[in-house]
């Protein structure tokens, strides 16, 4: 009997994520399992990034001569290779030499995230007042080492951050006491990380995600605890809609800016 293929397209927010899926996708197992695991690590790897847009950065450069336009593009060059992995991009819209003019500010002002950076000259009076006024990003600078970090930080601290969902922890859960609404006191260990009072965990059920939910309380050794950690057994109260069962696992996550 003949195999059907099937193949997909898959998107990635960039070439550290896709170059991940590679290695673990080439570590699978064959048949029926492969399917499930790759549809799994599909899952944990584009389904925690929650926002990925592209971060564009105009930039206009002026200097006092050549050369040090020449040295500022070969440190911005850097710059755009340590930004490679994040979702920040430069584009150079206007490079001269010459004092930072009024028509500077003009090219400028049409895009809320463009820098003006300047090396060895001066920024006009008008030039000023119009970058105070539209609030442009602009500074001037003696020596190229503290223009590139200048440049590299402004960058880092206006660009968009990604939201991104990282595991902190896992649970098996032994046993389901009580079930109140949405309320339930389950009996369980922690075989990963931590769980605390107040995490925000996914239902996995033969490791498909089948519900949300969180903890309300946790309590160890007959004691309430803020947190459980790995290897402990513990009761907890759950807020979750869905049933849970023996064999049922708990993943803790937390959603963090990059």
């Amino acid at each position: 009997m003949s195999r059907k293929l099937l193949f997909q397209l898959l998107l990635f927010a960039n070439k550290k994520l896709a170059e991940n899926y590679c290695v673990d996708f080439s570590n699978l197992e064959t048949g029926d399992r492969l399917k499930v695991n790759a549809k799994n690590e599909f899952k944990n790897i584009t389904g925690k990034i929650k926002k990925a847009e592209n971060f564009l950065v105009p930039i206009i450069i002026k200097a006092d001569t050549d050369g040090s336009l020449e040295a500022i593009l070969y440190e911005l060059k850097k710059i755009e290779a340590s930004n490679e992995d994040n979702n920040a991009q430069t584009k150079i819209i206007s490079i001269s030499t010459g004092n930072i003019s009024e028509n500077d500010l003009k090219l400028a002002s049409g895009d809320q995230n463009a820098i003006i950076v300047g090396f060895g000259v001066t920024i006009d009076k008008q030039a000023e007042i119009m970058a105070e006024r539209f609030n442009i990003k602009m500074k001037t600078f003696k020596i190229i080492y503290e223009l590139t970090e200048w440049l590299k930080n402004t960058i880092e601290e206006n660009r968009p951050r990604m939201e991104i969902e990282e595991r902190r922890g896992l649970v098996k859960v032994l046993k389901v006491f009580n079930k109140v609404k949405n309320n339930q006191i389950i009996g369980a260990k922690v075989t990963e990380g931590k769980i605390g009072v107040g995490n925000k965990f996914k239902l996995l059920r033969r490791s498909e995600e089948i519900g949300n939910g969180i903890v309300k309380g946790l309590q160890e050794q007959k004691n309430q605890v803020s947190e459980v950690t790995k290897g402990q057994e513990f009761g907890s109260s759950v807020d979750i809609k869905m049933d849970i069962v023996p064999g049922d696992e708990i993943e803790i996550f937390e959603i963090v800016k990059k």
